[in-house]
């Protein structure tokens, strides 16, 4: 049998301790960067999730303005029909029209209708208008040709004046009807 020195094992026992210290700096480092990576990860995650949350935020207060503005020309328009998103809204007393891809080309009934009836409303404000910048231009033309009045002119100033005062306040009101709708 071989005899071991005290001194040998002192040494093989230090050798062992700076061994088995650098093996735990070894796991401390390794678990440091292990939670690093972790944080990092996580720290993405939430940033990612944050980012969700405000698009998601977005894109309902837009869906929620869509709707209120949706609302508002179904008032305007007066129409009784609801849009209601995800479901068709063809007209089925429309034929269908297939295209090369065979799929429906139906357009939207709701949609259609509201823009019909906004239309039919916008070319009646139209018309209102164009007559009331008329009737104003045939006013200024009678107030310049009043500068210089006959007596056969100032009567037939009156004359213009009580139709222009009856017709402006007939077609005020029918604007102020349009513009409850």
């Amino acid at each position: 049998m071989t005899q071991v020195r005290p001194t040998q094992l002192v040494q093989r026992t230090n050798a062992l301790d700076e061994d088995w210290h650098t093996r735990q700096q070894q796991l401390a480092d390794s678990e440091e960067m292990r939670r690093r990576v972790q944080y990092k990860q996580g720290r993405r995650f939430r940033s990612a999730l944050e980012a969700a949350e405000v698009r998601f935020g977005f894109l309902t207060s837009q869906a929620r303005g869509w709707e209120s503005e949706f609302e508002r020309l179904q008032a305007f328009t007066g129409m009784e029909t609801r849009f209601v998103p995800g479901q068709s809204q063809s007209n089925a007393r429309e034929p269908l029209l297939l295209g090369a891809n065979q799929t429906n080309a139906r357009a939207p009934a709701v949609v259609d209708e509201i823009t019909s009836r906004y239309q039919e409303k916008e070319r009646a404000n139209t018309s209102l208008l164009r007559y009331l910048n008329e009737q104003q231009a045939e006013v200024t033309a009678v107030f310049a040709h009043a500068l210089h009045p006959t007596p056969r002119d100032n009567e037939a100033l009156r004359d213009r004046c009580e139709r222009s005062t009856s017709t402006t306040r007939l077609l005020r009101s029918g604007v102020s009807d349009c513009r409850r709708y």
